[in-house]
């Protein structure tokens, strides 16, 4: 079922790539970006009273499924990241989280449902490596976008956030 869902949806987005500033930013993708879900939270997931002042809370409950897509391009120069931004017409620029040394920056183009347009225009450039992690994402928006609330994720929301996991944690990146 998975893969008939996925297959129109794939049909729905294959346009023919034509722009030159968006296979730009498809290639930093491709070599230095990422598609991926974010664990969320609000401070009322947070348990002890201290953690309010950190960034990230320690503490997640093993119950909460609260997700959001996320798609980012991290590097070193800042010049590529302002160009993409200036092409996808948006985009955050900030420190990179794993970064230590403070010389990386990571743009990022979107997050949550509003991921769904800038995959949309991307699609067509990306390799198939890529699309499927973007098939995955847009699929998941598109299912959560039903609920029309921000309610933890539903068993098919469930199953994309694990199939997009494996996704990114596979060195092919092929659906099943």
């Amino acid at each position: 079922a998975d893969k008939i869902v996925l297959s129109e949806l794939h049909n729905r987005l294959l346009k023919p790539a034509t722009d030159v500033g968006l296979s730009y930013v498809a290639g930093l993708i491709e070599a230095d970006g990422s598609i991926f879900f974010v664990h969320t939270q609000s401070k009322s997931h947070l348990v002890a009273e201290e953690d309010l002042s950190r960034k990230r809370p320690s503490v997640i409950p093993k119950n909460d499924e609260r997700r959001r897509p996320r798609m980012t391009i991290a590097m070193g120069a800042l010049e590529p990241l302002k160009k993409a931004q200036e092409i996808m017409g948006g985009g955050t620029i900030e420190r990179h989280q794993k970064d230590r040394d403070y010389t990386m920056k990571a743009l990022v183009i979107a997050s949550g449902n509003s991921v769904l347009v800038p995959l949309m225009r991307l699609y067509p450039y990306l390799s198939s490596y890529k699309r499927n992690q973007a098939l995955v994402t847009v699929a998941w928006v598109e299912e959560h976008m039903k609920h029309k609330q921000k309610s933890p994720c539903s068993p098919y929301e469930r199953h994309l956030v694990d199939l997009s996991r494996t996704l990114n944690s596979s060195p092919v990146s092929r659906l099943p």
